[in-house]
């Protein structure tokens, strides 16, 4: 689903400007330009190199045995993949926030809109795509044991990709599903900017509408409030109008008719959730999982893997849809976002008064100081993202076996604490449990593996379990999720009346 680390990739060069904004010594070290390209060049070229001729070796290894040796070759392999991709994010931030790497590709090709961010990432992306290169033979004989499988057992079986084919896959799953509209943000943003600099200088001079907007934005403190709307509206406009892309990013079509289509339909109606399609998203049998996006009704999708479709029982795919359906009737993406929000924003705070507090190091060292700042932007955004994230995770599952429990469509709607419902039954809490037991079995993810997204998958679980027989009012995650809302937003307005009356 969407990745963090390429909205690490993206979202770095954004803040970078936002908090660096214009120096007379863009580039660390008393590097020139062209010394900061060729040095972040080379940080990337040997990150790739060691990690494709570990995975060269690794797939070798792996075709010479068998058993628990061919095991661990897998392993060793989504090892070194999962590395790099938090290897080749680092370096690219250290490039941003002490190379000066964005000046200097400014610098080399100029400052198009949107160019020079889609160059910057560039290197990582290239990175990435030889390692998966690299990995394909054991992605391979993983695909044909399966194929081999879904013979004997009968179930359907899907064409496994070529070389080519599984690079463009991941590129499109892990690269573009999360790079198309953060870089769509990035270009509005860009664009708005350039469009307004170009009003307020007199560009678009003439009589009137134009001079009249021209004449407004010359008056104190309206360029910045002008940009602010802009940048908010087309913020909101690009993520409502994300998922029609996304779709076909994702190789989906819909799902209609009777059967699952019509439960998913009642589950929803069940929730008080509208949507758009079911979509089945065709992944060649090599993914189970779930998932919603859209936050507006007209382009909300729920989509669901081929694989999952083939693994999982027909209740352990209504818990999942429950369980999808729960982020959406909670509204967690745009909670999640006001947490990250409000912690980035605050780490900036900090960072801009401590950079005010030590003045003198602006002059000395100036691009770690840089840095610092960034860092403390992005950590606690981070740290934030990963907390929210796993909890409200937990107060979807507990929803998922909340609408489970019930003893029929007709019934009241589950909800938080307050909402009439019987209490959660074993066989929803099996059903999800389930649901979550073959999306490890099928990925391959060890149940006590810790996620900083979702938690490890034992711990998910063991706390499903602990809900069997107490009623909706006594689900504590339910007033744990009211409490990190209720804290996002009084952060964020704090942070926002910050950035208004000018603190620090």
């Amino acid at each position: 689903m969407f990745h963090f680390w390429p909205i690490v990739l993206l979202a770095s060069t954004l803040v970078h400007d936002l908090l660096r904004g214009e120096s007379d010594a863009p580039f660390g070290f008393g590097l020139s330009a062209w010394g900061v390209v060729r040095c972040t060049l080379l940080g990337h070229l040997l990150l790739g190199a060691v990690a494709f001729t570990i995975l060269t070796l690794t797939c070798r290894a792996f075709a010479r045995s068998d058993g628990a040796r061919a095991w661990r070759a897998v392993k060793r392999s989504e090892s070194v993949l999962v590395g790099l991709k938090w290897a080749v994010v680092i370096w690219h931030v250290v490039g941003v926030g002490v190379l000066g790497w964005i000046e200097a590709v400014r610098a080399t090709i100029g400052d198009h809109i949107g160019v020079d961010e889609i160059i910057a990432v560039l290197p990582p992306a290239i990175v990435l795509g030889a390692a998966w290169w690299a990995a394909y033979p054991v992605q391979r004989a993983i695909a044909d044991a399966f194929l081999l499988r879904n013979v004997e057992v009968g179930r359907p079986v899907y064409a496994t990709p070529t070389r080519a084919g599984h690079v463009i896959g991941q590129f499109r799953s892990e690269v573009l599903v999360t790079a198309v509209p953060l870089l769509a943000v990035l270009v509005w943003t860009e664009g708005c900017e350039r469009l307004i600099q170009a009003c307020a200088r007199g560009t678009f001079a003439g009589h009137g509408a134009v001079a009249i907007v021209t004449g407004w934005l010359a008056e104190p403190g309206r360029r910045e409030l002008t940009l602010a709307g802009l940048q908010v509206v087309g913020i909101a406009g690009v993520f409502m109008l994300a998922p029609v892309a996304l779709r076909r990013i994702w190789d989906t079509v819909p799902l209609v008719g009777e059967g699952l289509p019509r439960r998913v339909r009642d589950l929803g109606e069940e929730a008080g959730v509208r949507f758009r399609h079911l979509l089945l998203w065709r992944t060649g049998g090599t993914m189970v999982n779930g998932a919603v996006m859209g936050l507006w009704s007209r382009v909300r999708y729920i989509l669901l893997t081929d694989a999952l479709l083939d693994e999982l029982s027909e209740r352990e795919i209504e818990a999942v849809v429950a369980h999808e359906i729960a982020h959406v009737r909670f509204h967690h993406i745009a909670w999640l976002a006001v947490a990250v929000l409000a912690s980035g924003g605050g780490g900036a705070i900090l960072a801009d008064a401590l950079a005010g507090s030590i003045a003198g190091w602006r002059e000395s060292l100036p691009t770690w100081l840089d840095a610092a700042r960034l860092a403390c932007a992005f950590g606690p955004a981070v740290l934030v993202f990963g907390f929210v994230s796993r909890r409200f995770e937990w107060q979807a599952d507990a929803f998922a076996v909340t609408m489970l429990s019930r003893p029929s469509p007709g019934a009241p709607a589950p909800g938080p604490p307050g909402s009439p419902a019987p209490p959660i039954t074993e066989e929803a809490v099996n059903a999800m449990a389930g649901a979550l037991d073959a999306v490890a079995r099928w990925g391959g993810v060890p149940r006590g593996r810790f996620s900083f997204r979702h938690g490890s998958i034992a711990a998910r679980q063991s706390l499903l379990r602990a809900l069997v027989a107490l009623p909706p009012t006594q689900l504590e995650i339910h007033a744990v999720a009211r409490r990190i809302k209720r804290s996002a937003l009084l952060a964020l307005l704090a942070v926002a009346a910050s950035a208004i009356l000018g603190w620090p």
